[in-house]
């Protein structure tokens, strides 16, 4: 039976793709596996990669091999706080160090349950310092990026960031962003089919991210959750992007509102019936390549301008 839900032209992309495994706290490590393993790609052309070391956290630094422009990205892969590795950006870290002639920064963050909250966040937050200090990044034109997972992390970063003052980054970019541990309290959406990650997924991986507390609970730290944080004035220009089957759709949405209605910049892209992570699964599909080319588009804009947002 037809999927009505899934954009047509996706149908081949998700054809035989299972969710993956995460069904309690024991399967973790099953579904980390699958994941890292099958998400790993490769450097392309037009980029080196260099690796740091900051104590115990890997740094992997994209350059272009290009005369470099001044500035720099922080990139921060998915995985849903359980999982993911920087190898699975491997591919696009480097096209955009490419594009838009910027070193592009990821890092090896530590995953729960093994290091729940605030483990990951401190992590990035520590590869943001590290740019800070690199003699070949522009500490003025820097800008924070974040895919699922990843893109829960980039938006309580920016957070933490503007709260402590300093130096702030020119712009935001969220794909898909996983912000809001209320979604996965909500039992409704159990019943749901969702591509990839369903709500039973995020459940787990929100309890294992949050552990003592539990998705849903009374207080949840709006560093851990961002969709939590009352007062959005004051944040960087900001970039959103998900499908319209997504299960963060409407979260995402929630949040890009609230951006605006605090008059933050926010510029959106909302994808008819794309499920999660639909540029990597069908990056050959034309509005895939509309999706990183707005990102793109977006980020050189505003590195070029070097207008940090104001702390408020």
């Amino acid at each position: 039976m037809a999927n009505d839900r899934l954009n047509p032209e996706l149908a081949d992309a998700y054809r035989w793709l299972p969710v993956f495994p995460y069904f309690n706290r024991a399967t973790i490590p099953l579904g980390r596996f699958l994941y890292n393993m099958g998400s790993k790609t490769k450097a392309e052309f037009g980029a080196t990669v260099d690796e740091y070391n900051i104590g115990p956290l890997l740094l992997r630094v994209f350059r272009p091999i290009a005369p470099a422009l001044e500035g720099g990205v922080l990139w921060i892969h998915g995985g849903g706080f359980i999982a993911g590795t920087t190898e699975q950006v491997n591919e696009v870290a480097s096209r955009f160090a490419r594009w838009l002639r910027v070193p592009i920064v990821t890092v090896e963050y530590r995953w729960a349950p093994e290091n729940p909250y605030p483990a990951a966040l401190d992590d990035v937050h520590a590869a943001w310092q590290w740019m800070l200090d690199a003699e070949d990044i522009d500490s003025t034109r820097m800008a924070i990026l974040g895919q699922s997972g990843g893109g829960g992390l980039a938006a309580a970063l920016v957070n933490r960031i503007h709260d402590e003052g300093g130096q702030q980054p020119v712009a935001q970019v969220l794909h898909y962003p996983m912000l809001d541990d209320r979604t996965a309290a909500d039992r409704s959406l159990d019943k749901e089919t969702f591509e990839i990650w369903n709500n039973r997924c995020n459940k787990v991986a929100w309890n294992a991210y949050l552990h003592p507390a539990k998705a849903g609970d009374a207080y949840v730290s709006e560093y851990a959750a961002p969709a939590r944080r009352e007062e959005l004035s004051g944040l960087p220009p900001t970039w959103i992007g998900v499908g319209t089957y997504d299960l963060f759709s409407e979260e995402t949405r929630t949040y890009a509102d609230r951006l605006i209605d605090a008059g933050v910049p926010c510029e959106t892209m909302y994808v008819d019936g794309a499920p999660h992570v639909f540029e990597i699964m069908a990056p050959e599909w034309k509005t895939s390549g509309l999706f990183l080319e707005r990102t793109r588009a977006f980020l050189k804009r505003h590195l070029a301008s070097g207008e940090t947002a104001k702390v408020a």
